[in-house]
Order: C-alpha cells, then sequence, then structure tokens
C-alpha cells in the first residue's frame, strides 16, 4: 500500500544467512539497483545468479516493466523456468 515498509527496512544483515540458491532479475532502471548488486554479493549461496536486464529507463521507471511488459516478462520466465528446471 506504500513505499514506506519496504524503503525503511534493512534486509542486508540476511543476506549472509541466505543458503539456498537464489535468483535475482534485476536492471539499471528498478528500484534500488546498487543496493541489488551489494545485496547479491552478500549472499551466502554457492548457488546463486543475478540476471542484470538491459534498459534506456532510469531507475525506478524501469521496475513498473516488469509487471506487465512482455520483453521484461518473457525474459524473466525464461531466466526463472531455467533456474527452477536446474534447481529443483
Amino acid at each position: 500500500m506504500s513505499w514506506e515498509d519496504w524503503l525503511t527496512i534493512d534486509p542486508m544483515p540476511s543476506a549472509k544467512e541466505l543458503k539456498t540458491p537464489t535468483l535475482m532479475i534485476h536492471s539499471d532502471g528498478a528500484v534500488l539497483p546498487d543496493y541489488t548488486k551489494r545485496y547479491f554479493a552478500d549472499i551466502a549461496s554457492e548457488e546463486k545468479k543475478l540476471h542484470w536486464m538491459e534498459t534506456d529507463l532510469a531507475s525506478p521507471y524501469h521496475q513498473f516493466n516488469f509487471y506487465d511488459q512482455d520483453a521484461e516478462v518473457n525474459e524473466s520466465i525464461v531466466q526463472a523456468s531455467t533456474w527452477f528446471n536446474t534447481h529443483l
């Protein structure tokens, strides 16, 4: 209902505890790209992947394309399907 809850929480400490296979899909145009890269770097799991999508949009405007735009949705589906077929 608002961004306040997730903008005021600090999830960084949880990355070091994350030991399960992890796939993250993001872009420079989505919300908090540098934070996402730092979180990913701290994930404890050896099996992790950060798929970075190209965009011409500035942060946070590309974020919304992941919800309903064919290019982002389809690329995310391909990445997730491949990931889950490998790790499930």
